[in-house]
């Protein structure tokens, strides 16, 4: 069959009528199948291998097995910890023992926490933006309704459109995800014992003749331990310590002569707080903090005379188990029941979703392609803007020829408005309630002699000036209290992250279509490729750029867990007919971290600074702005009638100018064929 001649030789009218023809006969004459066009790839093993990993399938069926792997792994930490003996608020102790080296093991379980509850993040963000892609069935009902839906992008207008199934699936999915990193973090906790009931005051045996022999036995059988002053008066003025009853040994005397000054009435059983610091020029009062007028914290220590001795060392008793971490059967619970929802969810869209979506902007290329939109037709340099306008004044877009006009625009066009000022505001409140509590921190949390630094106080470890106790926090309500208040920004931080990924994939997915402007290219796609077309092996944001992302999402998520974290105080005294510590007292409270409040402003900082560098990039517009609109690709995808159908959409394409009128005007299309830009101050349509 010969092509008919595309425009005949009278007014600009009848030409558009005629145009209008032809896209009605190109509309008429798509009858071939899928089934009877010849995939040009070859079917060797290779390409039966592709086929199938490049499904959207195969993507959900991956993610489906990570989150059953991470399920198997919460169900096997559940068993072992059953099986541990129970402690109280129903937890279970898993490590009893130094404390270096259970805030180091407190460490790497976060680590590994957070790695996996970001892999089923990940994991469930991919889930979703298949759920929410549309349908070319959908399509069509929204563009015959003058409305469109997005494509390549994440995006809530598209929810309200797909099916109760699908969107049954991506709530399931997005309630899932909001608790994870609430609850996950609280799993594994830090536990610090004080070994005296009395603060941070020790005993010294003034009043206690039993408690005096035993350190002096101690002493000779050399179990106390050795601190030198500076460090005897670092490690006492400590209110949550670990430390017990201590003796001090005249700077005159032999190590043998422990000075106890038994029966001195002066002084009690226990000391008073800050009692290492009893000098005019210091503050005798909680936290024990030094006046900056005193001097220079070696010309104290060289001076150091508490009780009026001058002190040559510390013998100092320290409890054998210092700290536990314990374990939370009913938080694991909890996230392993979300686990477990997420994994079933993935596994029913494998089995159950029939549907065919349009995933990237090369898929839906090729699906208006192959069948051009009628509703879209002679409006080829429509844009979304455009499209936002006529829907606010409630009228279709006219198709009459649009001038053109190539400029260099932002990124931020193409994520939209209202998106982009969502998410600084969250972001910009989040890194001020983040600077304003690490002011507090620094102003809270001053050293020994001033000269301390945020570094100090370490990641995730409980001070007592960085520890802030809470009414009725004892048993599970206080457990349960500390770990909502302490996992509070973790929420935070998943509306954050989706935010992030969206904004990303809109940047990612504008560079994509303006890209077909320029080079001629074989189509992204998500099914099996045919011809030119490209696998793709990611949704919107290639794996270069998604997987350090989805890292500096990971690492936040831990630097969080670190800054505000879950502190059980258990405060014990020494039972002298036992000779073993009860327990007296014992509750939670909410420690933070000056430290990793400072690496939380940072990395916000960092991603702030990534996220305005991707949307400030300016990028010429040689096509209209689509920001993922299945409207704009439709109406760019009307190739002439002797193009269309399966076999053009499997060679590489190029959008410009594929023929003009008589009178000058042209229309703009994808084709297979050898296509012209658009010049400025043109009419197409």
């Amino acid at each position: 069959m010969q092509p008919s001649q595309c425009l005949p030789k009278s007014s600009p009218s009848v030409s558009t009528i005629s145009v209008g023809s032809d896209f009605e006969a190109a509309t008429a004459q798509e009858g071939l199948s899928e089934d009877s066009s010849k995939s040009p790839c070859p079917p060797t093993r290779w390409a039966r291998l592709n086929a199938k990993v490049s499904s959207w399938k195969f993507g959900v069926g991956a993610c489906s097995v990570s989150a059953l792997v991470v399920f198997l792994i919460n169900i096997c930490v559940a068993f072992w910890l059953v099986s541990l003996p129970e402690g109280r608020a129903g937890r279970r102790t898993v490590f009893k023992g130094d404390c270096d080296t259970a805030k180091k093991l407190n460490t790497g379980l976060h680590l590994i926490i957070n790695a996996l509850s970001t892999i089923l993040l990940g994991s469930s963000s991919y889930c979703m933006q298949i759920l929410s892609a549309p349908t070319r069935s959908e399509l069509d009902k929204v563009h015959a309704e003058g409305d469109w839906l997005d494509v390549g992008v994440m995006s809530f207008r598209n929810v309200w459109r797909c099916s109760w199934k699908r969107k049954g699936l991506l709530m399931a999915l997005a309630l899932s995800s909001l608790p994870l990193h609430l609850f996950s973090d609280r799993v594994c906790c830090d536990l610090e014992e004080m070994p005296n009931a009395q603060s941070n005051a020790p005993s010294c045996g003034y009043t206690n003749a039993f408690v005096a022999l035993r350190l002096r036995m101690q002493s000779l059988n050399g179990s106390l331990e050795r601190l030198e002053p500076s460090k005897c008066v670092d490690e006492y003025i400590q209110e949550y310590q670990t430390r017990g009853n201590l003796l001090l040994v005249r700077k005159e005397e032999s190590n043998s002569n422990i000075t106890a000054q038994i029966g001195t009435p002066h002084y009690s059983s226990s000391l008073p707080p800050c009692w290492a610091l009893v000098d005019p020029d210091f503050i005798l009062d909680r936290p024990c903090i030094r006046n900056s007028k005193a001097g220079s914290q070696h010309d104290y220590i060289s001076n150091w005379t508490p009780f009026g001795e001058k002190i040559d060392f510390c013998l100092s008793e320290r409890h054998p188990t210092p700290c536990m971490l314990h374990g939370s059967i009913e938080l694991l619970t909890t996230v392993t029941i979300l686990n477990l929802v997420k994994a079933i969810s993935m596994f029913l869209m494998v089995f159950y979703i029939k549907a065919n979506p349009l995933l990237t902007i090369g898929d839906a290329i090729v699906s208006f392609m192959n069948r051009p939109s009628l509703e879209t037709r002679m409006i080829c340099l429509v844009s979304r803007t455009e499209l936002e306008l006529s829907k606010i004044h409630s009228k279709r877009v006219h198709k009459v020829p649009i001038e053109f006009r190539a400029k260099r625009c932002f990124g931020v066009h193409e994520v939209g408005l209202k998106k982009w000022v969502t998410t600084l505001i969250l972001y910009f409140m989040a890194m001020l309630v983040v600077a304003i509590l690490l002011d507090i921190c620094i102003i809270d949390a001053v050293g020994f002699d001033g000269s301390h630094t945020i570094t100090n106080f370490g990641l995730g470890e409980p001070t007592s000036k960085t520890v802030l106790s809470l009414k009725h926090s004892r048993e599970t309500t206080g457990l349960a209290l500390s770990a909502f208040i302490t996992n509070a920004p973790q929420l935070l931080s998943s509306c954050l992250y989706f935010l992030y990924n969206s904004i990303f994939t809109a940047v990612a997915t504008a560079l994509e279509w303006q890209s077909y402007a320029q080079h001629r290219k074989g189509l992204r796609v998500s099914s099996k490729c045919q011809g030119d077309q490209r696998t793709t092996y990611f949704l919107g944001i290639p794996y270069k750029l998604a997987v350090p992302l989805i890292a500096l999402s990971a690492v936040l998520n831990w630097a969080l867990s670190q800054s505000l974290f879950l502190v059980d105080i258990d405060r014990r005294r020494l039972n002298l007919y036992k000779g073993e510590w009860d327990s007296v007292d014992a509750s939670f409270g909410l420690g933070y971290s000056p430290l990793g409040l400072a690496i939380t402003l940072v990395l916000l900082g960092i991603m702030l600074i990534i996220l305005l560098i991707g949307v400030l990039q300016r990028s010429e517009k040689l096509m209209p702005t689509a920001a993922g609109s299945s409207f704009v690709i439709a109406a760019a995808c009307h190739p002439p009638h002797d193009q269309s159908g399966d076999e053009a959409s499997t060679k590489k394409v190029q959008w410009g100018v594929t023929w003009h009128t008589k009178g000058g005007v042209g229309h703009c299309s994808f084709s297979s064929l050898p296509v012209s830009s658009p010049e400025e101050g043109g009419f197409y349509f």
